[in-house]
């Protein structure tokens, strides 16, 4: 089956002394016609990890080992002629600020058929059955091709983003906070949407998003990232019902429920600031704000650790849950 699989990746930034390694050691992997969540605070790496497999790493940032494989091809090191065939063809990315993504004084349909001729080669009848044919797959009316993007609302911008990230027919999806700015309505639009392209075009999609209520509604699989570090990944339901990282137990905490008897005043949140990439912490990165870390969590980096079947964690408390202790 298609693959995109990601091992031990690592992207850094110049630093004074020595590189500053923003995504650290990172593996995930999504296959063909499969929605799997990246998830994590602001500030974690998800968007420089999503950056990274297309080869788009703001001025910098570069990759400092690993491997990125599409269909067992490495994508790393790849000329950059053969990389833009990848980009928008095999991979699509949906950027996370529509209003910085589109171009304010194009049209959108001027917008579309660039991106069309961009990645194939079409006559002009075959751009108009093209874009026809994508204007019908995200539920878009014909006439706000002649609009420009700050004429549409939040939804219709962030369906022509998906519109330019599907016109190259990709078999994934990056989609990097599709959903963030958007109103509970709209946003389960969104979601709707891109399951319904999942199924439909057998995509797979990594979801990337701060909100772990977004995961539980759309993913089978997700991956929590913390200070640039993959820290837990498995089955949605597995990480919902049995976490084995404390931080991903703190987000889901942290989650809003109606009803729910003795949930008064504020709600419960991860203490602290995720770390700074420049001065990480001795041992686990996670320990300054774990109400859980001992002092081998200060002084050690934890390995990943099995808890069953496809769901591993990175934490010394893992260890002891595996145990039974």
């Amino acid at each position: 089956m298609t693959a995109l699989e990601v091992d031990s990746l690592t992207v850094a930034f110049p630093g004074p002394a020595a590189p500053v390694e923003v995504v650290r050691q990172a593996s995930l992997r999504l296959e063909a016609g499969e929605m799997v969540g990246l998830v994590g605070e602001s500030g974690s790496g998800k968007s420089l990890t999503a950056l990274a497999l297309l080869g788009l790493l703001p001025a910098g940032a570069r990759v400092g080992g690993g491997s990125i494989r599409l269909a067992g091809r490495e994508l790393l090191g790849l000329p950059e002629r053969e990389l833009r065939a990848v980009r928008g063809g095999a991979i699509g990315l949906v950027f996370q600020e529509p209003l910085s993504a589109l171009n304010p004084v194009l049209t959108i349909g001027r917008q579309v058929r660039e991106a069309l001729r961009a990645h194939r080669s079409l006559s002009r009848e075959q751009v108009a059955t093209e874009t026809s044919e994508l204007l019908d797959l995200v539920a878009l009316p014909v006439r706000l091709l002649e609009s420009h993007p700050h004429q549409l609302s939040g939804g219709q911008r962030q369906r022509v983003l998906l519109m330019l990230a599907l016109a190259g027919r990709p078999s994934f999806l990056l989609a990097d906070e599709p959903t963030t700015a958007l109103d509970v309505t709209v946003q389960a639009q969104i979601l709707a949407l891109l399951a319904d392209l999942r199924r439909e075009l057998g995509l797979g999609i990594l979801l990337i998003t701060h909100d772990l209520a977004v995961v539980a509604e759309s993913c089978s699989r997700a991956y929590v990232m913390y200070a640039g570090e993959i820290v837990e990944e498995g089955p949605v339901p597995v990480l919902f019902s049995t976490p084995g990282h404390p931080y991903t137990a703190g987000l889901l905490a942290a989650l809003p429920r109606l009803g729910e008897p003795g949930r008064r005043g504020e709600l419960p949140a991860v203490p602290g600031q995720v770390a700074d990439p420049r001065r990480l912490p001795e041992g686990c990165a996670f320990h300054p704000r774990c109400a859980r870390a001992v002092e081998r969590c200060r002084r050690e980096h934890p390995l990943p650790v099995s808890l069953g079947p496809g769901h591993r964690s990175r934490c010394f408390f893992a260890e002891q849950v595996r145990a039974g202790r």
